[in-house]
């Protein structure tokens, strides 16, 4: 006896077979119809997701920020992993470039949302107060703009792009390539002009953010009137409701001033007007308005009561000593504000600014009258070498090189140009020798081209004492400094007013300004021209022969081998200081120079050193 058979078998048994017909589908009575969504604004929500794709055997991933209001692509770029951080960092580049969005719309994945804490995405949109939109597991149509911009990179530039990228390098036949893309073959030919088109465009410089959009000028103008008309009606209606709170008897004046400060801030955010127009418009006094409003930010009362206010003591004493702790200069000493902060409650800004005044003009006497100050007495015998830039011109800097004789306040003849290196700088004092006679020493700063080998070889084969400026003390080399600014000043003048001038003009000048200089009744010479002193001094370098050349030199380098001994040096700048000071007590002894502090002449020794 054979087994029932069920229905379900002889149905699949028949379907099998081939021996049904399919069931047509019966249509959904109320079928669920889909919604669409836009924003009216841009920058009120941006989309993101992420798309995979593969890209030289591995998986690549572009991450993309769209606007929901115009489709504009805000953010996009590559990466090799989906972590948070490339996520953070395309967020940030976007935000950084078109302005914080108001809302962010994202997926549930884990770069974008976790379903315990809170993602580091999370945490960046609250901080810049984004309010974080996430769509339902599954349903990728709440995304579909986004997702309608990965459908379109997928099948208008990964797919042909590689099909054309294998089209170039011989790897496929361009009627292969039309074949997959279903086209023709001078459509496919088409695709292939406008995709290396927009490869060679894209690698040049574009402009930033989007494309600029056509400009109706009359709309504009209609648009700008009707803002206008509108502000003016609000401004309008405060002014009626103030007038009505300054005629009211039973508010206070402090309370009145309180509630115009706190309208005509809430003002600015509905009319975007500066505060000046809007207090004219409100026939208000600005200076009054700006007055409460900075003290009420404070936490003081808008309007003070009449009459003097109540002042604290000032300590005196301890407020000179705070004065004389900061660091004054010429014309401005830091501090001050914080200062007045401090003491406000006790003095007034204005004679505080008098009272700061004193001590720094004190503080200026004081380092005046600790600065010690070189008198040269022997023309011709003490030379000084120093360069500055005269000028930055497109191609190159222009440079000014002055050597000059400090007694009699000579000026040889200047180097225009190039920065001279410190073998050309060798050649030129070379010459000067040659021709005017080496002088027994030579000044100079610390500057890498006056301080060069082939330098220090020059002046010791003439036998000229080097003598070094201390690093970073320009007023060691006052008088040269104060030559190079009576020069450099008309030079720079005569470069900026006229046209590009060549080095040979610029040297020419430099020569004539020298000569004028040279020719110029001075009174630290007693009325008399440099030139006429230099040149009478001439016949007296002749006593400074070789050999009372080198007896300078031992006995200076005696002094100061027992200045290193004395001092226990340990530094080279601590050598250097020895050295020099060396040089200074020889200059002394002989009559050369005096040095006077306080207008009183120093002796040749001193318990302390004033340039270490």
């Amino acid at each position: 006896m054979t087994a029932p058979v069920s229905r379900e078998t002889v149905r699949r048994r028949l379907h099998e077979q081939q021996l049904l017909k399919k069931r047509k589908p019966q249509p959904q009575r109320h079928p669920p119809q889909p919604r669409f969504f836009e924003r009216s604004t841009p920058n009120q929500m941006w989309q993101t997701d992420i798309f995979t794709f593969r890209l030289g055997g591995k998986n690549a991933y572009r991450i993309g920020f769209l606007d929901d209001y115009s489709r504009y692509v805000v953010g996009l770029d590559v990466f090799r992993s989906q972590t948070a951080e490339p996520v953070l960092e395309v967020c940030r580049t976007a935000m950084a470039e078109y302005g914080v969005p108001k809302e962010g719309l994202s997926d549930q994945g884990r770069q974008y949302s976790s379903w315990r804490g809170t993602t580091r995405f999370q945490a960046e949109l609250r901080k810049d107060r984004v309010h974080h939109l996430k769509s339902r597991p599954h349903h990728p149509m709440t995304r579909g703009k986004v997702e309608r911009f990965w459908k379109t990179i997928w099948e208008e530039f990964l797919v042909r792009a590689q099909l054309i990228m294998q089209v170039q390098s011989g790897l496929l036949s361009a009627q292969e390539a039309a074949r997959q893309l279903q086209i023709s073959r001078k459509t496919y030919y088409k695709w292939e002009r406008r995709a290396l088109a927009a490869m060679v465009e894209a690698l040049g410089n574009r402009e930033h953010g989007r494309p600029p959009l056509p400009i109706d000028p009359e709309k504009e103008a209609l648009q700008r009137q009707s803002q206008e008309l509108q502000a003016r009606l609000q401004v309008m209606a405060q002014r009626v409701q103030i007038r009505q709170w300054l005629e009211s008897p039973d508010k206070k004046k402090h309370e009145v001033a309180e509630m115009i400060v706190t309208t005509l801030t809430r003002l600015k955010r509905q009319v975007p007007w500066p505060y000046q127009r809007r207090c004219q418009y409100l026939a208000l006094p600005y200076a009054s308005f700006r007055r409460g409003k900075h003290r009420l930010e404070g936490g003081e009362p808008a309007i003070f009561k009449p009459g003097p206010q109540k002042v604290a003591p000032l300590k005196l004493e301890e407020l000179h000593l705070h004065l004389y702790r900061l660091k004054h200069g010429r014309q401005r000493s830091p501090g001050v504000g914080r200062l007045y902060r401090h003491y406000q409650g006790q003095i007034s800004r204005r004679d505080l600014q008098a009272l700061t005044e004193t001590v720094r003009r004190e503080w200026a006497q004081q380092r005046q009258a600790e600065l010690r100050r070189i008198t040269w007495h022997v023309p011709g015998l003490v030379w000084s070498l120093d360069d500055t830039q005269l000028a930055r011109l497109a191609s190159h800097q222009r440079h000014l090189q002055q050597v000059q004789d400090l007694a009699s306040r000579y000026k040889f003849t200047p180097w225009v140009g190039d920065r001279a290196w410190g073998e050309t700088v060798a050649l030129r004092l070379e010459q000067r020798f040659l021709r005017q006679g080496p002088p027994l020493v030579l000044k100079r700063d610390n500057g890498s081209n006056l301080n060069h080998p082939a330098v220090d070889e020059v002046l010791s084969r003439y036998l000229v004492i080097p003598l070094n400026s201390p690093p970073h003390y320009p007023p060691y080399n006052g008088g040269m400094e104060c030559a190079l600014r009576e020069r450099k000043t008309p030079l720079v003048e005569k470069l900026l007013a006229r046209a590009p001038l060549t080095q040979s003009q610029v040297q020419v000048g430099a020569e004539g300004l020298a000569h004028e200089l040279n020719h110029r009744s001075r009174s630290g010479l007693h009325e008399q021209v440099a030139g006429e002193v230099f040149q009478d001094a001439q016949p007296a370098l002749k006593v400074y022969t070789l050999r009372k050349r080198k007896e300078a030199f031992a006995w200076i380098n005696e002094l100061t081998l027992t200045l290193l001994e004395v001092l226990v040096v340990h530094t080279k700048r601590q050598a250097e200081t020895a050295q020099r000071l060396a040089v200074e007590t020889w200059l002394q002894r002989n009559g050369v120079i005096t040095i006077t502090q306080n207008k009183k002449v120093l002796p040749f020794f001193r318990e302390q050193f004033a340039h270490n």
